[in-house]
């Protein structure tokens, strides 16, 4: 699967299948270099 990185200024890359279509359905701002964890927390999709 191709993969097209994604970079945002000030954060790190993103590397997202070129083959999808990608709609933002939330988002939030955050202040820092990284994600205070006692608030919020991620996941990651296993690829398949």
């Amino acid at each position: 699967m191709n993969k097209v990185k994604y970079e945002v200024e000030n954060h790190e890359p993103s590397y997202l299948p070129a083959d999808k279509v990608w709609k933002l359905i939330w988002h939030d701002e955050f202040d820092g270099t990284k994600l205070d964890r006692t608030k919020w927390d991620y996941r990651l999709q296993p690829e398949s």
